[in-house]
């Protein structure tokens, strides 16, 4: 969130959940993306996440531990003007005309988070899904969009203030580096905010989720490293007439 200059935080909080499922030896960087992504939210002078409202949890097993944990973390008497960051790593797939989460042999709609967020009157959110064809979800909450071979189911009622972004489009794979260590799109993400978009400076001095976008698309279009990486962020926000702060 910050570059430059401090936010006052004392009239709303921002609070954290950082996950990954378990996945095979297909992907490898699931648990060490989290940690990252973590470190970073919850540095006081990057993230400003709540040490004490904030979690981490990772090698998910099960769809359910993931819903559970983030109705325990919202709980029942949200309020307004906090801003819930939830991020993911793992497998994602379009089924059925629906972005869905994978674990294992079993889906999680994303939709599903999406209602979970109404009901319990979260309106102020940043999704970070760092998933294959995660664009599908971010499709969804535009209005659905048809493609050569599938329709992206709408989402209906989406909660105003509510950002989504994604790490690849659609229609393509989210990779990790060579060697394991990191998912590209995730290594770039946190580049940028702990470098502050490499020291680019922004109108106000702060990284919007647009900023991010631009930044993590430059560097794959423009560095040599990333020309194997068919893939390219994409971002929506919903609602709120104005850019969300990371």
């Amino acid at each position: 969130m910050k570059k430059n200059e401090a936010i006052n935080q004392s009239s709303s909080m921002r609070i954290a959940l950082v996950t990954s499922s378990l996945t095979g030896d297909e992907l490898k960087a699931g648990k060490r993306d989290s940690t990252h992504i973590y470190t970073l939210l919850t540095d006081n002078e990057i993230g400003r996440c709540s040490h004490e409202r904030s979690d981490i949890l990772t090698d998910i097993e099960d769809r359910n531990k993931l819903q559970n944990r983030i109705c325990e973390i919202i709980g029942n008497n949200w309020d307004v003007r906090d801003q819930f960051i939830f991020y993911f790593s793992g497998h994602g797939i379009i089924r059925k005309n629906r972005y869905c989460l994978l674990f294992g042999d079993k889906l999680l709609p994303f939709r599903n988070i999406i209602e979970d967020l109404g009901a319990l009157g979260v309106n102020r959110a940043i999704l970070i899904l760092d998933t294959c064809q995660s664009g599908g979800a971010v499709d969804a909450l535009k209005g659905g969009v048809k493609g050569e071979e599938d329709i992206i189911s709408y989402i209906p009622d989406i909660p105003k203030g509510i950002a989504i972004l994604a790490s690849s489009k659609k229609n393509e794979v989210s990779n990790e580096i060579s060697d394991g260590s990191h998912s590209v799109f995730t290594s770039l993400f946190c580049e940028a905010l702990a470098t502050g978009l490499n020291g680019t400076s922004t109108a106000d001095g702060l990284i919007s989720v647009g900023d991010l976008v631009t930044f993590i698309t430059n560097k794959l279009d423009n560095e040599s490293k990333y020309s194997d990486f068919n893939q390219r962020p994409t971002y929506y926000t919903e609602g709120t007439g104005r850019e969300i702060w990371v």
